[in-house]
């Protein structure tokens, strides 16, 4: 699933040849391919949408995590074509990910570290102030309900409190795009909490 916020209109050739794609879409993927081994994780997918938005839902083994990780280039497809706010995933790779963040699928802080550090931490790494990392720490741990938490070590917190730690560091960032891959109750959260910011 990916959420986002989108900035404005576009429109291009395709650049496997042929007509033009669809005009100021958030994603585009066309004849997208991941293969391992003789294993086809994605077949020839080809769709865009300019949604606000959008959910891929299949059962297990369907390929919604290859998607993702392709999509927030952490893996390369093995052919075709994939454009995320209109940056393509293998050529402009740099200049995508500093525009999106990722909730992925089961991941939790085990270090020592506390849920206002690890927060911190992440956006200093992005480029904020510390100062300004410390604020956005704050405001997005108040949101998620994790700011009474914020000084206990992530390693003395329950597996499901670990795992909602994950959700402010990818609400936290200024981007254009949050994906998620990660359980259906982060998911429903995070999509709360964005929802209440566009209302406000």
């Amino acid at each position: 699933m990916g959420c986002y916020r989108r900035r404005g209109e576009a429109s291009r050739r395709s650049p496997l040849g042929g007509g033009r794609l669809h005009e100021g879409a958030f994603i585009e993927a066309e004849r997208l391919c991941k293969r391992h081994g003789d294993v086809a994780a994605l077949s020839e997918l080809t769709f865009a949408s300019r949604a606000r938005i959008l959910a891929l839902v299949g059962p297990n083994g369907a390929g919604e995590t290859t998607f993702v990780r392709i999509s927030t280039c952490l893996l390369r497809p093995s052919s075709g074509r994939l454009r995320v706010l209109d940056l393509d995933v293998q050529d402009e790779s740099r200049a995508l990910k500093w525009r999106i963040s990722l909730l992925p699928q089961d991941a939790s802080p085990d270090s020592g570290c506390t849920p206002l550090e690890h927060v911190t931490y992440y956006l200093f790494s992005r480029g904020y102030g510390l100062g300004e990392a410390r604020r956005r720490a704050r405001e997005v741990l108040e949101e998620v309900g994790l700011w009474e938490h914020r000084d206990v070590q992530c390693l003395k917190l329950s597996g499901g409190m670990r795992r909602l730690v994950m959700l402010p560091m990818a609400l936290a960032p200024e981007v254009d795009a949050i994906f998620l891959d990660a359980a259906l109750t982060l998911q429903l959260t995070l999509i709360t909490v964005l929802a209440l910011r566009i209302k406000e």
